[in-house]
Parts: C-alpha cells; sequence; structure tokens
C-alpha cells in the first residue's frame, strides 16, 4: 500500500522520513508514545556502542592473563614463603635412564589362546559355558550327539571283543584294528578316561564331550542349543589375558639405544597413572620399509585383565646407556594458554616467571631444552601461589592502566 502523495517523501534519509511522516500535532496520546519511543531507541542504540568496546576490552584483558608477558616478576615476604610451603632447587644437569616412548598394539598370547571346533559333524544338544566364563583345562564346555561318535564307540567294544576271544596272529591282527579306532576316537576329542570308561561298563557313552584345551575365559562362543553343525564349525574361544603380548613398532635410528631382552613398562589412556610391567623377547628379522620400523614383541602381566587385544598403548623401552639432562620435577612447571614457564628465584624474596620449552617426560621429571641454565635457583613446591600472587598483580596493573 502506498503513502498519499502528500505523505510521500521521496530521496530522503529514515530519520527525515520518520519526523515529516509522524503526526505529531494531530493526537496527543500517539505524539506522547512517539517520542517516547523514539528517545528509547536512541538512548538504547548509544548504550551499545558504548558497551561494545568495553566487552573488545574486557575479552583481551582476559586473553592476556593466559600468556606470559616479558619480566614478570613477584615479590612474596620469606614468611609468606614459609607459609604456602614454598621450596626452591638449583638446576643442575644429571644422568638419568630416559625410557624410549614407543607405540604398541595388545594382541592375544598365542599360547594362551584356543579355538574350540567341532571335529565332528552332530547336532548341539547341550551348551555348558558361555561368555565371560572362567573355564579350566579339560572343562566340558558343550555336549554333542554324534553318529560318527555312535559308530566309533560300537566298533570299539567290538574291536574289544575281538581282541579277547582271538589268538595268534588273529589276535595280532584284532589289536592293530582297536588301536585304530581308539585313535580315531582321540581325533575325535575323546578322551582316555572316557575309553576306560567306555570299556568298563561295556556300552557306549550317548553323547560327545567338548572339552577346552587350556584355563582361560569364554571370548566367543558362535553356537546354541539344537543347531546341526558340520566338521570344522567354530565353538568357542578361550583365552587367558593374564598375560598377553604386545607389539611394539621401533624407528630404526633408535635400535642401537636397546636391549633387548629387557624389561618394559605399558600405559594405557584408559586407565591413567596404572603401570603395567613387562619384558621385551624378540626383535623382528625384517623391517617394515613402509614405515621404517623394526617390530618388538613384549610379553605383559595383566592384572585384572584390563588390557584387551586391540588396544593401543604407549610402550616405555629401557635404552642402554644414561643421558645427562637438565630436568624438574613436572609440578614445578605452570601451564598457561600457549606455553609453560617456571618460576626463577631472583633474590631473597623476589622471583621471575621465565617461559620454558619442555621435552621428555620421565618418572615424575621432565626434561627442560630452553629457558633455565645450569645453577639456576627455581620453585620446586609453592609455584601454584606465586602464579596466583603474579596474576593478580598482573590485573592490577592492567586496571591501573585502563583508568589512567
Amino acid at each position: 500500500m502506498s503513502l498519499p502523495e502528500s505523505n510521500q517523501v521521496k530521496k530522503l534519509s529514515y530519520k527525515k522520513y520518520v519526523i515529516k511522516n509522524i503526526p505529531w500535532e494531530k493526537n496527543t496520546v500517539r505524539q506522547k508514545k512517539y517520542k517516547e519511543g523514539f528517545i528509547f531507541f536512541n538512548w538504547l542504540m548509544a548504550g551499545y556502542f558504548l558497551f561494545l568496546p568495553a566487552c573488545r576490552q574486557s575479552t583481551e584483558v582476559h586473553h592476556q592473563e593466559a600468556e606470559v608477558p616479558a619480566a614478570a616478576s613477584v615479590s612474596l615476604s620469606t614468611r609468606g614463603q614459609e607459609l604456602v610451603g614454598l621450596k626452591t632447587e638449583v638446576a643442575t644437569r644429571r644422568d638419568y635412564l630416559i625410557p624410549l616412548r614407543a607405540a604398541g598394539r595388545v594382541v592375544f598370547n598365542p599360547k594362551n589362546y584356543t579355538v574350540v571346533v567341532a571335529r565332528g559333524a552332530g547336532r548341539v544338544e547341550e551348551i555348558l559355558a558361555y561368555e565371560g566364563d572362567w573355564v579350566e583345562k579339560g572343562q566340558v564346555l558343550l555336549r554333542l550327539y554324534s553318529a560318527e561318535h555312535q559308530a566309533l564307540q560300537a566298533e570299539y567294544l567290538q574291536a574289544k571283543e575281538r581282541v579277547s576271544r582271538a589268538q595268534g596272529t588273529d589276535k595280532e591282527l584284532a589289536e592293530r584294528m582297536l588301536g585304530s579306532i581308539t585313535r580315531r576316537l582321540k581325533l575325535l576329542g575323546v578322551g582316555d578316561e572316557e575309553i576306560k570308561a567306555l570299556e568298563g561298563e561295556g556300552r557306549s557313552g550317548e553323547f560327545l564331550a567338548i572339552r577346552s584345551s587350556l584355563a582361560g575365559r569364554i571370548i566367543n562362543r558362535s553356537v546354541n542349543n539344537g543347531e546341526y553343525v558340520e566338521t570344522g564349525r567354530e565353538f568357542f574361544r578361550v583365552a587367558d589375558l593374564s598375560l598377553v603380548w604386545v607389539e611394539v613398532n621401533v624407528f630404526e635410528k633408535d635400535l642401537a639405544k636397546l636391549n633387548i631382552p629387557s624389561d618394559c613398562e605399558v600405559k594405557v589412556e584408559a586407565f591413567p597413572g596404572q603401570i603395567f610391567k613387562g619384558r621385551v623377547t624378540l626383535l623382528a628379522d625384517v623391517m617394515d620399509e613402509a614405515t621404517r620400523t623394526f617390530q618388538l614383541r613384549a610379553e605383559v602381566r595383566n592384572p585384572g585383565f584390563r588390557l584387551k587385544p586391540g588396544m593401543y598403548v604407549d610402550v616405555y623401552l629401557l635404552p642402554r646407556e644414561k643421558e645427562k639432562i637438565l630436568a624438574v620435577p613436572e609440578r614445578a612447571v605452570r601451564h598457561f594458554e600457549t606455553e609453560e614457564a617456571i618460576f626463577i628465584q631472583t633474590g631473597p624474596e623476589s622471583f621471575s616467571l621465565r617461559p620454558v620449552k619442555l621435552g621428555r617426560s620421565f618418572e615424575g621429571l621432565v626434561e627442560i631444552m630452553e629457558g633455565l641454565d645450569e645453577g639456576e635457583t627455581y620453585v620446586t613446591d609453592g609455584s601454584f601461589n606465586l602464579k596466583s600472587e603474579f596474576l593478580k598483580k598482573t590485573l592490577e596493573g592492567e586496571g591501573h592502566e585502563h583508568k589512567h
């Protein structure tokens, strides 16, 4: 809908249009509302533009707190140092046995791992073990009805009878036949005790018992009750995870630093703070040309079965020789947003905050690559309180600058 010709305003700014087209004198109530709204709008816009720079300024101040300014220093009285438990130490290069960190992957120990399969066709009658169950060596895991098992038992009893009646050459042939049937029963999974029971009772057993060949936990089950299986069908996977293997990839340049066999430590992100002890037992004879690494194998003790096959872990390998480096306790390092720093004691009651470049971490220590010289005194304990005092001083100083 277009405005009447008398009210149309062409080529005018928004402000001129509003002032010209609002009927100020025609209605007193409307005039008051428009004036109040117009004034409020102008005050609102003015406040917005005044407040915006302050917000930006505040953001910049907080951002600066996360960085270590040059020549940052703070004072703390002797009494204050005692109250916060402040301790210092002289930076000294020492000999350390620094573990070499390498990436590794947990895998099954094949000595403690087995796949239970069907040695003959048949129908699963009863499952006696399920995922998560701990089973002992020789424990029955399921019972299978097998026609082959039934036939072999009958042949065994007949051969046993012939041996007892035969004489001379016939007896020798009968014994060879009995031995052949016995071996076939054992290949099917029938144990010596079951064969003795078969011989003693003089009748065949109803089901073939499928047993575990080692003690361990059922980690996988592939069949159900009533299922018909063919020879070679997988039933269970059983593993003892108390001792696992860890495959470690080490660069060619690091091989000369290592002793093999040697002890090692394994850490995993899922369990921070826990260390798994192990021993490197094998170095591969062939290098992976794609990655230029050699594979090491470590046998690692796994209390509580926390390490699972497939997990990626950090492996710390002991080197042949010690290194002389400058290192400080990890608690001495204060972390800022973009860098790390430590407090250097510059006087009895004065300290300066200095950025440092960190290297390797080991046994609660961290290597200092840059920023600290041998012979300087640095704060080991109580640096958190110094950082608080420093930040307080920094904020107060910036506050004075903004006032001026």
